[in-house]
């Protein structure tokens, strides 16, 4: 994966099902995490056509686990996901990350 250089905003998404958990789990504290080009990262749960934002937080700021404003629990059958945010403007090449094959 690679990002063009001088952009504001790019997003990156993530998902995944939650399957083949014997009990449900329950999050109640985040931590974000990108690197260097990295602006926010939100996480979500998809249950029921309906998805709930988990958390958002600052990947810049210092790493440490972050308490969620409420616990929330995932059981088999929901999809977490996540969207980071990166800002390229500084840069004047491509940023790739990630394995070049």
């Amino acid at each position: 994966m690679d990002f063009r250089p001088n952009t504001d905003v790019i997003h990156g998404d993530i998902n995944c099902e939650l399957r083949g958990n014997p009990s449900p789990i329950t999050f109640f504290a985040y931590r974000p995490h990108t690197h260097t080009h990295g602006t926010v990262v939100t996480g979500y749960r998809y249950r029921d056509n309906n998805l709930k934002e988990l958390a958002r937080g600052n990947p810049q700021k210092p790493q440490t686990f972050y308490s969620m404003q409420e616990e929330v629990t995932v059981k088999n059958g929901d999809f977490l996901a996540a969207r980071c945010t990166f800002n390229t403007t500084l840069e004047d090449s491509r940023i790739y990350i990630g394995i070049l094959k």
